[in-house]
């Protein structure tokens, strides 16, 4: 069995924005798109907020004052007491962790709570309930659990 040697190279890292070089020339993004096909992917419509944002840059770009209801994003700096709270959050080792795959146990039951008090609906906190990180990975993860190939 032959045995291969990785050396590391004492170059410095190129900038950001170097084109990334292989066997001495640049890859470019066309020729990726040329070697690799994504059909699902290709077949989505552009997404939403990215259209949002070109007609928002169009209408700023006239002078316009806009009410902006995109993604969310806040007009206004968080909070004093907020940000307090996340600073000492911050500082506990324990929370320098990635979370449990469904969620830290008491989000999840505070959540069944609310769902219980708002909507009188039961869920188990245990088998029911899972913290996502938004909207679009509980969705996208609903879609994988529950379709299949060819499902309409």
């Amino acid at each position: 069995m032959s045995q291969t040697r990785v050396t590391r190279s004492r170059r410095a890292k190129p900038a950001v924005g170097t084109p990334i070089r292989g066997a001495d020339a640049a890859i470019e993004p066309s020729e990726l798109r040329d070697r690799w096909s994504f059909p699902r992917a290709e077949a989505l419509p552009t997404y939403a907020f990215v259209m949002m944002d070109q007609a928002k840059g169009k209408l700023l770009s006239t002078g316009a004052d806009i009410i902006d209801l995109g993604l969310g994003n806040p007009d206004r700096g968080t909070p004093r007491e907020i940000v307090g709270q996340l600073e000492a959050a911050a500082r506990v080792s324990a929370n320098h962790r990635y979370h449990p795959g469904r969620g830290v146990r008491g989000l999840r039951e505070a959540l069944s709570g609310w769902y219980r008090r708002r909507y009188d609906a039961a869920f188990d906190a245990e088998r029911e309930v899972i913290v996502t990180m938004g909207a679009k990975e509980a969705i996208s993860h609903l879609c994988l659990a529950i379709l299949g190939p060819g499902t309409r």
